[in-house]
């Protein structure tokens, strides 16, 4: 969901969004998406200077990975951050931290 926390007043709807047809949109592979989304900027680590979302796209499709991308890109012209700590945010991404439902009890107020 998208724009869920939005106040009323940005009159901004909610967006569903559908991983499956996301993924079949863009022709990619959930691993492929996942380097995709650090590619273009994550919360989890920084992003390659110079790299913006349609050059992410057309590097993952050419590449398929972020390891193999590093090993084609002029590096002096898309340097890569330094201790660029990509692996641990598509871990992240892929295992993400949850907790199981069930264990947590809400309590509604007003």
């Amino acid at each position: 969901l998208s724009h869920l926390t939005f106040s009323e007043a940005r009159k901004m709807p909610v967006q569903e969004i559908h991983l499956d047809v996301v993924l079949r949109e863009l022709n990619l592979t959930q691993n492929e998406f996942i380097d995709l989304c650090i590619l273009m900027g994550c919360d989890y680590t920084d992003s390659i200077r110079g790299i913006g979302p349609k050059k992410s796209i057309d590097l993952i499709k050419q590449h398929k990975s972020i390891e193999e991308i590093l090993e084609k890109i002029d590096k002096s012209k898309y340097p890569p951050p330094e201790n660029w700590n990509f692996r641990e945010a598509r871990e992240l991404f892929q295992k993400p931290e949850v907790t199981d439902p069930e264990g947590i009890e809400l309590k509604w107020g007003e």
